[in-house]
């Protein structure tokens, strides 16, 4: 089993509304078996949504878990995600400004067609590829109030031909201790650090628009 900690969520959405995230998942803790990788960790962070009223407020993630399944193939494809968020947020409302614990729940199905591979193997210094163009399907539902207030999430996001450098390989040190690790960069977004000798990434960095992410190894248990 593999831990990370990812230390640092921040998401800003603009679409007739406006939302913001700030959040962390504490012990994201990984396991593959047969094709799949087991996910379960916990999130805090803070949020933010303006629109018309009452839908203004803000809130804390005060006890939510997130965990499901990732079906990978075997050279480090994604095929599907099934996810579910659930747990407790602390809520205060523009036009009653009192924080209230609201049960809140998400559950998520994500479709990657064609399978997106994000790594062509064999790596080595100075390589570089493009990954296949595909098509990203999100479709669930998010619910508060044990399912009085429900929210369809449906969305398909178009991801174009990515081109991949293998930079080069160093020293990467992270919770979990010190790796010999490939650069992998796509364009200035996303960087990765893939370590061979556990066959698994050890740190992630990306920023895209007003959104970043940090993430990096804090176990990995292979016994």
């Amino acid at each position: 089993m593999n831990g990370y900690d990812v230390k640092n969520i921040e998401i800003n959405i603009s679409d007739g509304f406006s939302a913001s995230i700030d959040a962390n998942i504490e012990k994201l803790d990984i396991k593959m078996e047969e094709g799949k990788l087991g996910i379960k960790g916990r999130i805090k962070g803070n949020f933010d949504v303006n629109s018309q009223l009452p839908l203004q407020f803000t809130g804390n993630l005060f006890f939510v878990t997130i965990d499901g399944n990732i079906n990978m193939d075997d050279e480090f494809g994604f095929e599907k995600a099934d996810l579910n968020v659930k747990g407790i947020a602390m809520v205060k409302f523009e036009a009653f400004p009192v924080p209230i614990p609201l049960p809140i729940k998400a559950d998520i199905e994500i479709n990657f067609n064609p399978t997106l591979h994000i790594i062509d193997f064999p790596l080595e210094e100075g390589k570089t590829w493009n990954s296949e163009i595909c098509n990203i399907d999100l479709e669930g539902e998010a619910s508060a109030l044990f399912g009085l207030i429900r929210y369809p999430i449906k969305y398909t996001l178009y991801l174009g031909s990515i081109e991949g450098n293998c930079e080069k390989k160093e020293t990467i040190n992270v919770e979990a201790g010190s790796f010999e690790a490939y650069k992998i960069s796509y364009y200035d977004f996303l960087t990765l650090y893939y370590a061979p000798e556990i066959a698994n990434i050890v740190k992630a960095e990306a920023s895209f628009n007003k959104s970043t992410l940090y993430a990096e190894l804090r176990e990995a248990n292979y016994g």
